[in-house]
């Protein structure tokens, strides 16, 4: 009977070779919204967490502090996934 069995050890997945991913979406948002970012961290090529932040336009940091967060989590390797009211370029993104 196979659930008398002691269960076997899994093999680790292994590391996929996986693109890094920069989602940008320019679409109006609701409220006083400027921009609503997702970073999603990855190991071993499997997902790991998901962040969300959300910043406000009336905030005079909203775009320094937008530069911070995505640059770092871009160097770090993680995809980010961004909403926003302003073009790509007004935050420093540059379209290829």
């Amino acid at each position: 009977m196979f659930w008398n069995r002691p269960a076997q050890r899994q093999p680790e997945p292994e590391p996929e070779s996986r693109h890094q991913v920069l989602y940008y979406a320019q679409t109006p948002l609701e409220g006083d919204l400027f921009a609503v970012i997702r970073v999603t961290w990855h190991e071993k090529g499997m997902p790991i967490g998901v962040v969300e932040s959300q910043l406000r336009e009336d905030d005079e940091d909203a775009i320094p502090e937008f530069g911070q967060l995505v640059g770092e989590a871009l160097r770090g390797g993680a995809d980010v996934s961004i909403i926003c009211g302003a073009p790509p370029e007004a935050v420093g993104i540059k379209q290829s």
